[in-house]
């Protein structure tokens, strides 16, 4: 949802940050069917997010779904806290 509808709006110039004011109600209700059970306010926070211009860089969308499903990157993150352990031994 991050990628695909929210960058595509900077595909024509001068008219993505407008193109946000359509798409920032769309993504809150689809926030709000993917993750309003476990996080409530995600909605709330994509909704701002898209309004306010320049913050389109924040993945709202993919940081929710990995709050709400950390068993997916459990393992890459042990990786990085084993590598940043190896690192400081140095």
């Amino acid at each position: 949802m991050d990628f695909v509808c929210g960058n595509a709006s900077y595909l024509i110039p001068l008219l993505g940050e407008s193109f946000d004011l359509v798409w920032a109600p769309m993504q809150a209700v689809m926030m709000g069917a993917m993750f309003d059970k476990q996080l409530p306010n995600a909605k709330y926070v994509g909704l701002i997010e898209e309004i306010l211009p320049g913050t389109d860089i924040i993945p709202s969308a993919t940081l929710s779904w990995m709050k709400v499903h950390p068993q997916y990157f459990e393992g890459f993150l042990q990786i990085a806290k084993s590598a940043k352990k190896t690192k400081k031994e140095q």
